[in-house]
């Protein structure tokens, strides 16, 4: 029975993993591509956070990495915002012990997750700002609501 579901667990990793690649490369043939300096700038961001998480009182845990994916978005407007989200997110899965351990099904589970849930927000937040026809801080503030939303709502 325990191989049955490790066996499900598996199969549902390469999924989600698989499903992401699908969204990553339909994104990169139909959109721009964000610029290389600044993506690898927050993608570094985001996996550092990740590795340096805050354990609260009630043994959940926290980092900062939902405020880099939110900048990211901010920061590719015009240039592959959902793209670009996407990738920084990738970043997310790069946890030392897990990378140390070699659990490739939690390397993939986090990455893709992080991936979807950076590129949901991006969805959610660019056709309101694109919509508007500018960029001031009200409309990035109203438009970082939904965006939140769908990043928690996406993030498991």
């Amino acid at each position: 029975m325990k191989s049955r579901a490790i066996d499900s667990l598996t199969v549902f990793c390469l999924g989600l993993g698989a499903s992401t690649i699908a969204i990553a490369a339909v994104l990169a043939r139909n959109s721009p591509l964000p610029d290389a300096a600044p993506l690898l700038v927050f993608a570094a961001l985001f996996a550092l956070a990740e590795n340096q998480v805050a354990v609260l009182p009630n043994r959940a845990s926290a980092s900062a990495s939902f405020m880099l994916a939110m900048a990211a978005i901010v920061a590719f407007q015009g240039q592959g915002p959902l793209l670009g989200a996407l990738i920084v997110g990738l970043a997310g899965g790069l946890y030392w012990p897990h990378l140390r351990s070699g659990d490739w099904r939690k390397i993939l589970f986090n990455s893709s997750n992080f991936a979807l849930s950076s590129c949901a927000a991006a969805a959610a937040f660019t056709p309101i700002v694109h919509g508007s026809g500018e960029r001031a801080s009200t409309v990035l503030l109203l438009a970082s609501v939904p965006a939140a939303l769908a990043f928690s709502l996406v993030n498991l």
